[in-house]
């Protein structure tokens, strides 16, 4: 425990946490945010559920208005094995107001035995469930509980969800580190229609589904790097990467509430220019007419990666924000001969940059960086148990 000169405005509380000393700052003005199911059931009056086989996420229907969760909602706790609520607030003391509403995923009782293959284990049910979140007021300040515990470093869903809270309070979130690793997974052949079902495949079983989960890079208006960003509605986008013996594969979605912004993927030497709206694509500047290419329109939300993009847009008039993810978003699939790239085949590893272009000399970058900064993307390839010959 560090003891400050002065009570900070935010005080983060995990598992464990001193009770006495979470009531007491609070009671000198400042807000402390319990991330902890298990610190939550501890508080006086509260009480924790945690559901055998339950998945559970937020929402903020119904719910009171606290900017502290703008851009939270139930894509943020996707996909749902993975998400950061370990429970919800079955208990808490009558003065506390929910923030974020409980939902709860199950499996209904009726449940595939396996005697008939259809495809699936069971029916899965979206129940009603408890608050994952409440404000008390206590003294100048307040308590906000939570069973939200994202923490897990290895999921992008945790996260993001982090990253939007800390945003919310105010703390300056540094950006991703420089010279991010990309790892480029081996494919079967693609299907060529636009729809990003192939990139996205997260089922383990090879007898489903033979397609792998391209590693997303997302370009959210955190990301920029020239111009000045409105929201995640004005301009973002996810980019895929996905090779085999032949190709690097080029796929994505861009949201864009004007039209003429564009993509480029730097590879090596050689930057892609993808223009979705307008069905081109160049490269090094030149028109490049490429075999393998599909243009469409998918709403954001058919997109599961699209949960990395903070698809809100806020009410002035009544001060909520309300979620847009069935913005319809232009998709791209594109196969880039190795050829075109002055290679023979895949190489290990390369170097390269993403970055998504405005109007008014918008640009989003990844790896996040100045404009004219040479970091770059470390792009592995990876041979995702798919033999090649």
């Amino acid at each position: 425990v560090e003891v400050l000169d002065q009570t900070p405005k935010l005080v983060l509380a995990g598992d464990h946490a001193d009770v006495a000393m979470i009531e007491s700052l609070a009671q000198q003005g400042c807000t402390v945010l319990v991330l902890s199911a298990e610190t939550c059931g501890r508080l006086p009056g509260y009480r924790v559920e945690q559901g055998a086989d339950c998945f559970y996420s937020g929402t903020r229907a119904g719910a009171g208005d606290h900017p502290l969760f703008w851009g939270v909602a139930g894509a943020s706790f996707l996909p749902l094995e993975q998400t950061p609520a370990r429970g919800a607030l079955a208990a808490m003391p009558t003065d506390a107001r929910v923030l974020l509403g409980g939902h709860c995923r199950g499996i209904s009782p009726f449940r595939n035995d396996w005697s008939v293959d259809i495809g699936f284990y069971g029916l899965e049910t979206r129940e009603p469930a408890p608050p994952l979140a409440v404000q008390q007021l206590i003294g100048s300040g307040e308590i906000i509980a939570t069973t939200i515990e994202p923490w897990d470093r290895k999921s992008e869903t945790h996260r993001q969800l982090l990253v939007n809270l800390l945003a919310n309070a105010g703390v300056a979130v540094p950006p991703a580190r420089r010279g991010a690793t990309v790892e480029v997974k081996s494919t079967v052949p693609l299907c060529f229609d636009g729809n990003l079902d192939d990139w996205t495949n997260d089922t383990d079983d090879i007898n489903i589904s033979m397609y792998s989960h391209a590693q997303p890079i997302a370009l959210t208006s955190r990301d920029a790097v020239a111009g000045r960003p409105t929201n995640d509605l004005g301009l973002s986008g996810i980019a895929y990467l996905l090779y085999d013996r032949d190709n690097l594969y080029v796929g994505g979605i861009i949201i864009a509430n004007e039209s003429g912004c564009c993509l480029e993927v730097t590879v090596g030497e050689h930057v892609l220019t993808i223009r979705p709206d307008q069905q081109q694509v160049e490269l090094d500047g030149a028109c490049a007419k490429l075999a393998q290419a599909a243009f469409a329109r998918q709403p954001a939300d058919t997109v599961i990666d699209a949960r990395l993009l903070s698809l809100v847009e806020i009410n002035k008039q009544v001060q909520k924000s309300e979620a847009r993810y069935e913005t319809p978003g232009h998709t791209f699939e594109l196969g880039l001969p190795w050829q075109m790239l002055g290679l023979a085949k895949p190489p290990e590893r390369l170097t390269g940059r993403v970055r998504l272009l405005g109007g008014d000399g918008l640009v989003l970058q990844q790896p996040a960086a100045s404009e004219d900064d040479q970091a770059r993307l470390e792009l592995l390839l990876r041979d995702a148990n798919i033999a090649h010959v």
